[in-house]
């Protein structure tokens, strides 16, 4: 098949590591893969151009530079895919216009949160969710990426007989258990083996919810002095960042209490540094970050959004979302248990969302969409 996957950016996050991951593994299995962001550059766009995929940018420079839909149409037109296939709201109402030009080309919309964003940046993102929710009923396919997400889509209007559920796909062979890293990783943050080391990864981004993770982490180091915190992830906005260094100096969590990054090279290597990850988003699809903690042995604390229940499989470590107190709570609960699962038994929660299955189940929806197409014409002839 030749299948063209679309997305806003290849930027680092969620979203783009399953893009990637599902775009390598089409192309092992013999898939002409073409991925089309509307940004250029980006983590992932090395790495996928390094693995022999081929990716293409439409070069939107500004937020409000529209001339790229007219490159992007260009560009697919040439590539006359028999898929498109998109992630992430912005890239299906897209795709859904072109599909309006060019309707004989299948398209499956990607839906990646259990609810739409609720802190859009402009007009254009605040009318997104209506666009998406109307054009839905003109895609081939729609993929949600949580069982929890499903049920949102199908409550939004969504039709349920385009949606199908494809859980994410982790990399149990990259995230594992590594005492060596753990060792090397905790020592470059000058973290001692008897301190507790918390850690919450994420976007700085208001969905995320790291105010609520700050508040929880100073009641935690008020019950728990030996109790030390890590912010990863990358900033999207100045002003936003400054208001959480703000929030976070008003709570007197300062170095070496709290540690800011905006990436780090090892992803393995910092799950593993953790003694417990924290996730406070506000809306979530299936959470890449707690999934992949578990698979290195690291328990989680999660709210209650997307399908982070499902996957922590343990209602001592879910708490309701926007709860500092019941966070903090969990945190000490999981901080003071000695008698707490060890880390095969996390692991095991993990290891049935390989990447392998999301990539078959991905492209099984693809091969129906176009069996029925081709269904439809014998029909019509």
């Amino acid at each position: 098949m030749r299948i063209s996957l679309l997305i806003n950016s290849l930027d680092e996050g969620g979203a783009q590591r399953q893009l990637s991951n599902l775009a390598m593994g089409l192309h092992r299995r013999g898939d002409d893969v073409l991925v089309l962001s509307a940004i250029p550059g980006g983590k992932f766009s090395e790495e996928l151009s390094a693995h022999g995929i081929r990716v293409s940018s439409c070069n939107k420079i500004t937020r409000n530079d529209l001339r790229y839909l007219y490159r992007l149409a260009e560009m697919l037109r040439q590539e006359a895919p028999d898929v498109l296939s998109c992630s992430l709201i912005d890239s299906n109402v897209i795709g859904m216009v072109y599909k309006a030009i060019s309707p004989k080309t299948p398209v499956v919309m990607g839906i990646r949160n259990d609810s739409p964003n609720r802190w859009p940046e402009t007009r254009v993102a605040r009318i997104l969710p209506f666009l998406e929710q109307r054009l839905s009923r003109f895609a081939d396919a729609i993929v949600v990426n949580s069982v929890r997400g499903q049920i949102h889509a199908q409550v939004r209007g969504i039709p349920i007989e385009r949606i199908r559920q494809v859980d994410n796909g982790i990399d149990t062979d990259l995230f594992r258990p590594d005492e060596g890293k753990r060792a090397a990783t905790r020592s470059e943050w000058g973290i001692a083996e008897d301190e507790v080391l918390i850690g919450f990864v994420g976007r700085q981004h208001p969905q995320k919810g790291i105010p609520v993770f700050l508040e929880a982490a100073r009641q935690v180091a008020d019950c728990c002095p030996s109790a030390r915190f890590v912010i990863i992830g990358r900033s999207l906005r100045a002003d936003y960042s400054a208001e959480l260094r703000t929030i976070a100096d008003a709570l007197d969590l300062r170095s070496p209490l709290l540690r800011w990054s905006s990436s780090y090279p090892d992803m393995q290597a910092v799950n593993n540094a953790f003694d417990l990850l924290v996730s406070s988003s506000f809306t979530e699809g299936f959470p890449n970050n707690v999934a992949e903690a578990l698979a290195c042995g690291t328990p989680c604390v999660v709210a209650d959004v997307g399908d982070s229940a499902r996957i922590v499989a343990d209602p001592r470590r879910v708490v309701p979302p926007g709860d500092p107190k019941q966070l903090a709570h969990a945190c000490l609960q999981v901080v003071g248990d000695t008698s707490a699962d060890g880390g095969a038994n996390l692991r095991a929660l993990v290891l049935g969302f390989d990447i392998d299955s999301m990539v078959e189940r991905t492209r099984a929806v693809y091969v129906d969409v176009l069996t029925r197409r081709a269904n439809s014409r014998l029909v019509a002839t």
